[in-house]
């Protein structure tokens, strides 16, 4: 870097920053010019009792010039104005050399006042944070003439927002070191009373040796409770599991419709018993996202409780929206959600289980489970209740619509599957060879690749096992669009999903495409 210290195009080292403001005011004494001065005198005056370490630079060409540093840069950086004014190139020397690189590269692609964050090494050789905040003048070409701006000291702030991210960090670890010791320690019980669960039935059931009715009322009360806790152990089990990473949602496209007919059914005998009305309502044809296995895990855990908590003769209602996110919703008219349970109602820690309305108990574990797998898709889980009034759990999963990718030189071709996928419901993004099927696979992962196999450039068999070969793009379905006598042979080295005939039978493609968004 080259710096200047005299010369026609900046002001002399050391220059007072009153006369590197006033440089360009005539002197010919007239009212308005005085004035001029004496507003520039008064704005100096203002920024020199301000904190930040005002600065300003001046460029021609590869040098620069300092034209004002206010008193506070000593504050900040250790340096006088004057060594400043001295050294034009010590801002660049003072930006922490592992930053410089960075810094520079904002000043250059610098737009507005954006800020930066970064490192300055002060002239006692200490490590500082600073913002820098600065504005560019360019000249008509484009190129940055000026730089006016102000640093403040966040080296504090730095060192709280260190303090928090280890204080999380080691938080996060003790959580995790928790919910591994509890799922082992839940693992280690499950077996033995699961166990005595079994035995304790034997006994109650065996008729060489009935009980007396005394001593079966005892056994009764003692089963239940054994049931409890296998029921309480197996919940603690499910949220160590997703906690800890050991049970993953496995995503496709299923219907909603399927996930809550599922958990509807699961529960209607529970609810015949007890004189409570199930009643749902979904689109047809609603497709989300989700581990159905999962989400019916989670609906039914949230009509048992509405069930739980519902009177005879009351109806619990499920529904699904389609919408952004797409909303299931749980709806009774029950006793609700007491107010001292609202806040910790998702946390495994307290306890805010409740008899409910004929007695039953549980174990509070279960919409901690139910919330914690919402998290796991990217969802949520939430709730409103009036005590006496009943609630309504809504469990949002984000809306997803599928994308396929299609591979295929034949522009008839990619206007038939496009119109066809559309239908179904597809994001439809056409590629006329494999490359481009691989650039744009990389800018949005698709949830399906249809391709042909004959196409200049990369053909279909080297995209697929590009596809197969990256852990991105490895699990997608892939179909091909082929003439089956051709290419069997090859075909059988690769690991295909589905076949697809040319020419295109919309009859049979539709069955086939469904089949991926289940």
């Amino acid at each position: 870097m080259n710096v200047c210290h005299c010369g026609s195009h900046f002001e002399s080292a050391g220059q007072s920053a009153l006369s590197a403001y006033t440089a360009d005011i005539p002197s010919a004494g007239c009212p308005l010019e005085r004035g001029a001065a004496e507003e520039l005198h008064y704005c100096h005056s203002v920024i020199n009792t301000i904190d930040e370490h005002v600065y300003s630079f001046r460029f021609c060409g590869d040098q620069v010039a300092s034209v004002f540093h206010n008193p506070q840069c000593e504050t900040i950086s250790g340096y006088t104005p004057q060594e400043h004014y001295a050294r034009p190139g010590l801002w660049y020397d003072m930006v922490h050399e592992e930053d410089r690189e960075r810094v520079m590269r904002h000043f250059e692609n610098l737009e507005g006042a954006v800020p930066i964050e970064h490192r300055i090494v002060r002239k006692d050789g200490s490590v500082r944070w600073v913002s820098n905040s600065c504005v560019a003048t360019r000249d008509r070409r484009g190129k940055v003439v000026r730089l006016d701006g102000f640093l403040i000291d966040i080296s504090e702030r730095k060192v709280m927002e260190e303090a928090l991210r280890k204080a999380k960090e080691e938080a996060e670890a003790a959580t995790l070191l928790k919910d591994r010791f509890v799922s082992l320690v839940a693992h280690d019980l499950r077996s033995p009373f699961a166990a005595i669960l079994g035995l304790l039935e034997l006994l109650e059931d065996d008729t060489h040796a009935p009980l007396s009715a005394r001593h079966k009322e005892i056994l009764g009360t003692v089963i239940v409770s054994c049931r409890n806790m296998v029921e309480m152990i197996n919940d603690l089990l499910n949220i160590t599991r997703i906690r800890t990473g050991r049970l993953t949602p496995r995503l496709r496209f299923v219907s909603a419709r399927a996930v809550v007919d599922t958990a509807v059914q699961s529960m209607a005998g529970r609810a015949q018993m007890k004189g409570v009305r199930l009643e749902s309502d979904v689109p047809r044809n609603l497709m989300v996202r989700a581990d159905q296995t999962l989400m019916v895990e989670v609906l039914m855990n949230l009509v048992a409780n509405a069930v739980k908590f519902s009177h005879p003769g009351q109806t619990v209602s499920v529904r699904a929206v389609a919408g952004d996110p797409v909303a299931f919703s749980v709806a009774d008219r029950g006793v609700g959600v007491p107010p001292e349970f609202a806040n910790d109602l998702f946390s495994a820690e307290v306890r805010t289980s409740m008899a409910g309305t004929q007695e039953e108990e549980g174990t509070g574990l279960g919409l901690p489970y139910c919330f914690d797998i919402m998290k796991a898709h990217g969802g949520s889980l939430s709730f409103v209740s009036e005590p006496g009034e009943g609630s309504v759990f809504t469990a949002a999963l984000p809306l997803v619509r599928p994308q396929a990718l299609v591979a295929d030189d034949d522009e008839v071709v990619q206007l038939q599957l496009r119109t066809l996928l559309e239908e179904q419901g597809y994001v439809v993004r056409i590629a006329a060879d494999g490359e481009e099927a691989l650039r744009l696979a990389a800018a949005s992962v698709p949830h399906l690749l249809l391709t042909d196999l004959e196409m200049a450039g990369m053909d279909g068999y080297e995209l697929i096992r590009r596809f197969r070969s990256d852990p991105a793009l490895a699990s997608i379905p892939v179909a091909v669009l082929t003439v089956m006598e051709k290419d069997a042979q090859r075909l059988a080295e690769l690991e295909i999903n589905d076949f697809i005939a040319k020419p295109i039978n919309p009859a049979e493609f539709v069955p086939r495409i469904r089949r991926f968004l289940r």
